[in-house]
């Protein structure tokens, strides 16, 4: 069964006022460390453990960015996701007559999931019993002295909503929101929870459940007739989402892939690069172009089949009725001889799977530019990325166009301006500059498209972050980015073949094993 992948959100805004929990549960126990091992408790009243006493540890807001909303285009600042209650991170705290430690009220946490299995089973018609285990890990670290001691445990109810959507034969997206009660803990130095008998922790919930319920009863009225709202799509759109899909689960399985390892110079020092996803590419820059064996006519686009080799060697015969890389001018074959070479590497041409793909984006910018250069990455987890760059090499020309088509998971695009790009000495001049430094955020869904042009490679960098679990609706699938460009020399092929393709293995998708293999090809 494939892995679901929730997302947890653990805001409960727009609910009423909690009712409050029973009272016979008042005691307060702080066990906050003075210093390693140490232990200190305090009891406020001669009574059992309150299981609204500490929290999982704490952090500190995330750094603000500005979200663009996909659907006005408009900036959507993002508030910071930490209230820090009167006393710091431990100090004891009141809520409507309870008192309680850890993370003030109003506060969040922010967890990333690693990868788990959730294994549903069917007992009633409407009724699965659910079991899934995994790590969740900080979004950012911990504030110091902030938190549990390492060894504490938690009971947590969760009450709530998961919402699944089939995107094909074995990938759905799933969102998960509601609540989740604090049920009994238990100290690192504790051999005993907090709740120490099967009977009153099942009595503890019944009583959260209680509360749960009147949390539902306690919703604003609604009509009889009222329908639950249903996610509004564009004709076709369902259908498109389909072809999306299946295109990047084809492109996926059907080229090479290579994990390029290269070694740039740094202050006059040699520093090795593992480049952090699965890189390929195509096509060659304007000063040659592929023709096919007794044929005049230029193909780019007419292999029938994507060849994998890295060898690099421009002798190496070509496979027979294969386009032929040519000079554009004198028409000249460009295999007489390594020495009379014009490149080191080995250009390949365009597969027609993506060539069908470049034509269709052409003429969707409509701007006149003609690419030549098809570069595909591909994210297979939340851990492949892409460091903050600009496509500002001289071998593209001056302001290129670039389109940019995503396919698959979704993945968040950040924007910021280069360093000094917005000028200016004056205290207004710093305050746009320090505004401008703040990154600007695009979530790319599968199907968008995203175009660079004018002064974009300039002015700014971009890049696609890291993200524990994936996004949107294909994390296993994961995403593949296409961009289209045109280089105008030499350049642009040698140094597109040596980042995307270089001279290492050759990574081919396997379903068996689902996930990318290095093969022998």
């Amino acid at each position: 069964m494939p892995t679901k992948r929730a997302r947890k959100n653990p805001s409960v805004a727009q609910k009423p006022p909690s009712p409050p929990l029973s009272e016979k549960n008042a005691v307060i126990t702080q066990d906050i460390p003075e210093e390693e091992g140490a232990k200190r408790e305090s009891t406020l009243r001669d009574e059992s453990y309150t299981p609204e006493l500490f929290d999982e540890d704490e952090e500190m807001p995330e750094e603000t960015e500005n979200t663009i909303d996909p659907d006005t285009g408009k900036a959507a600042k993002r508030t910071a996701e930490y209230a820090l209650g009167g006393g710091g991170y431990n100090a004891l705290k009141s809520y409507k007559g309870q008192m309680y430690s850890g993370m003030a009220v109003g506060g969040s946490h922010t967890w990333t999931y690693d990868q788990g299995t959730w294994k549903e089973t069917k007992e009633e018609p409407d009724l699965w019993r659910i079991d899934y285990q995994t790590n969740k890990r900080r979004a950012r670290k911990a504030p110091t002295g902030s938190g549990a001691p390492v060894g504490t445990e938690y009971h947590w109810l969760i009450v709530g909503h998961q919402h699944v959507k089939k995107i094909d034969a074995n990938t759905y997206e799933t969102h998960l929101t509601g609540s989740k009660y604090k049920l009994a803990y238990k100290s690192a130095s504790s051999n005993a929870w907090s709740i120490p008998t099967v009977k009153k922790q099942r009595e503890r919930e019944v009583e959260l459940l209680d509360d749960a319920k009147q949390r539902v009863q306690g919703l604003p009225p609604v009509l009889a007739s009222e329908k639950v709202k249903v996610e509004k799509r564009e004709k076709g759109q369902q259908r498109l989402d389909s072809m999306f899909g299946k295109a990047a689960g084809f492109l996926r399985n059907e080229l090479p892939f290579y994990r390029v390892r290269y070694t740039i110079r740094r202050g006059g020092t040699e520093t090795s690069i593992n480049t952090p996803r699965y890189t390929t590419v195509f096509g060659v820059d304007d000063t040659s172009t592929f023709v096919i064996e007794n044929s005049e006519s230029t193909s780019s686009n007419s292999e029938t089949s994507v060849q994998d080799d890295t060898t690099n060697n421009l002798l190496d015969p070509p496979p027979a009725n294969s386009p032929i890389l040519v000079d554009s001018k004198t028409r000249t074959p460009l295999t007489e001889s390594k020495s009379k070479s014009k490149y080191r590497c080995r250009p390949r041409p365009i597969p027609p799977c993506l060539d069908i793909l470049r034509q269709a984006v052409e003429k969707a910018t409509d701007d006149g530019t003609r690419y030549n250069f098809v570069l595909v990455n591909y994210y297979a987890t939340g851990d492949d990325s892409i460091s903050y760059h600009s496509d500002d090499e001289r071998f593209l020309g001056q302001n290129p166009t670039i389109a940019s088509l995503s396919l698959g998971a979704g993945r968040d695009f950040l924007l910021k301006h280069k360093p000094g790009a917005a000028g200016g000495t004056t205290d207004t001049d710093r305050a746009i500059a320090n505004a401008a430094a703040k990154p600007l955020k695009f979530p790319l869904k599968s199907g968008d498209m995203l175009i660079m042009r004018g002064e974009t490679q300039s002015n700014w960098l971009h890049s696609v972050p890291k993200r524990k679990g994936l996004q949107g609706s294909a994390g296993a699938l994961g995403r593949i980015n296409i961009t289209f460009r045109r280089a105008v020399v030499p350049g642009g092929t040698e140094n597109y073949y040596r980042y995307n393709v270089g001279d290492g293995e050759v990574y081919r998708w396997r379903d068996e094993e689902g996930k990318m293999v290095a093969t022998t090809e």
